[in-house]
């Protein structure tokens, strides 16, 4: 007996085909992280940066908080031990801190000194180049060189430091374990009334390391440990009693 023939089959279209895209990509990818080795290069440093984003990617690391001091406190500031006492302003301390060269008719200067004690906390003798990058004081106007001519603002006051133990005398080093009453010393061309009542005294530590493969050690890489607001007040002239 004849059957009779199964029906055909309906027409049924063919499932889309899937997008290979990211197959491809990743090919692409390959093919062109093999071409050199500067490709490669970057391609590990995307990596890199796509990995640190939920840490913060290219944000700036934060500065950590810097510790606040008071007048008379000592603080750790490697290789020296330093208590910020007091800062004064006059036309005249005497000696090297009234010195100044000034046409006829111009006003002097106002000479500000920063007293402090200092120790050196090293087996070391340092010299005042040691010193020059440990202490940063800012908040003082209008600094002038000997001449009375403007000189760039600093926070390093380099113009002169100080012995204050007897006549003010130019300060050369610091032996190891011993105490220093010295001053950092700036003029300003601001008038008394205009100077400020505080200034900003930023003490920096440094870490003893090699600076070369010719085995040179130095202290080096300054950073801030402590800042400590000091009055500025009117001073008279110093003599061999001491600070002023």
């Amino acid at each position: 007996m004849e059957g009779t023939a199964p029906p055909e089959p309906p027409d049924v279209a063919p499932p889309p085909e899937q997008p290979r895209l990211p197959g491809r990509f990743a090919g692409y990818l390959k093919d062109w992280v093999t071409q050199s080795p500067t490709n490669l290069g970057s391609a590990v440093i995307v990596a890199v940066l796509v990995g640190s984003l939920p840490f913060g990617g290219w944000k700036p690391a934060e500065r950590d908080a810097v510790a606040l001091a008071l007048p008379d406190e000592k603080v750790d500031a490697a290789p020296f031990e330093v208590t910020v006492h007091e800062a004064r302003y006059a036309k005249d301390f005497g000696g090297e801190l009234g010195e100044d060269y000034v046409e006829e008719g111009s006003e002097p200067p106002t000479h500000v000194i920063l007293v402090l004690t200092l120790r050196n906390t090293s087996d070391q003798t340092l010299s005042r180049l040691d010193l020059r990058d440990s202490i940063h004081v800012s908040g003082l106007p209008d600094p002038v060189d000997y001449g009375g001519e403007p000189t760039a603002p600093a926070h390093r006051w380099t113009t002169q430091i100080l012995d204050l133990e007897g006549e003010p005398a130019s300060f050369s080093g610091v032996g190891p374990g011993m105490d220093y009453t010295i001053a950092l010393h700036q003029r300003t061309a601001a008038a008394t009334g205009d100077l400020p009542e505080t200034l900003t005294v930023e003490l920096m530590g440094k870490t003893y390391r090699q600076l070369s493969v010719a085995n040179n050690y130095a202290w080096a890489d300054p950073a801030p440990v402590a800042q400590v607001s000091v009055p500025l007040t009117p001073g008279v002239r110093i003599t061999r009693e001491g600070r002023p």
